[in-house]
């Protein structure tokens, strides 16, 4: 991590305070998704799980899109959203069990392969939207870019995983 500075949770009240020395010698990783140890922890005091997924859908329903890094998770879930689809989150989302499982936002950004053999056409690596230009993947904050199709929570329906293929 490069998330290096001093942090005090209390998972009853869902509060955490933390002090880092700069934030902008955060890594691009750590930037689009900030204090995932923390968030995982707090979670899972709450018998929440912090899922490595994309969670994409419909009508208050979605599909967990999930797979390792560079499966195609990213590229599947913005080029939804470019098809009208809602959009929950990318990279990380919390699942809830129970009757249904539900699933809420953790992070409002989104990354892309700059050059990437696949990119969702409404997506302009220039756009004012895009938080950060530098290095090979691009940041953007969805809910700015794409504000009536980004929800908070939705029911879990489906998982899905991607495969790109160049061939």
């Amino acid at each position: 991590r490069s998330e290096r500075g001093i942090c005090v949770a209390d998972a009853q009240a869902r509060q955490a305070f933390v002090w880092l020395p700069s934030a902008a010698k955060l890594a691009p990783p750590d930037r689009a998704a900030p204090f995932r140890w923390l968030a995982q922890a707090i979670a899972a005091s709450l018998g929440v799980a912090l899922i490595h997924c994309a969670p994409i859908g419909r009508e208050g329903r979605v599909a967990l899109v999930i797979g390792q890094g560079g499966s195609g998770k990213s590229t599947l879930a913005l080029t939804a959203l470019g098809q009208g689809w809602t959009y929950i989150s990318d990279d990380y989302a919390l699942v809830g069990a129970g009757g249904s499982a539900t699933c809420w936002r953790l992070y409002r950004s989104a990354k892309w392969v700059r050059d990437g053999a696949v990119r969702p056409s409404w997506l302009d690596a220039d756009a004012g939207y895009a938080a950060d230009r530098g290095g090979e993947k691009r940041m953007l904050f969805v809910d700015g870019a794409c504000p009536s199709l980004t929800h908070r929570r939705a029911t879990v329906s489906a998982l899905i995983t991607p495969r790109i293929d160049t061939a």
